[in-house]
């Protein structure tokens, strides 16, 4: 499963409390993909009854998530850009939409 082994071992990296539960932050990881990181950490911590990260630390943990996704993350299709630039061309409006931050694209 992509994505969800650096969710949890992020997560795990900052909270050691709950490296005993890594299969359900990967089901939590799963169930509520699309949504921003930090809410996603946030709904981990209520679930779990863990502490917040404060803030100063989010963005250390959200780089720890990004490097280890970055090693895993799978190729592009291999017609993605053509078909991106097809569609441009034709007059499409393309959006990209990514759990990843901007400056990771």
């Amino acid at each position: 499963m992509v994505g969800t082994k650096s969710e949890a071992f992020a997560i795990i990296e900052f909270h050691p409390e709950l490296g005993d539960h890594e299969a359900e932050l990967r089901e939590i990881y799963l169930k509520t993909r699309g949504t921003p990181r930090f809410e996603q950490l946030r709904k981990v911590e209520d679930n779990f009854g863990a502490d917040n990260l404060p803030q100063e630390r989010l963005d250390e943990w959200s780089n720890t998530f990004t490097s280890n996704y970055i090693d895993i993350r799978p190729p592009l299709f291999e017609d993605s850009v053509s078909t991106i630039e097809e569609l441009k061309t034709k007059g499409y409006t393309v959006y990209l939409s990514s759990s990843v931050p901007q400056t990771d694209l």
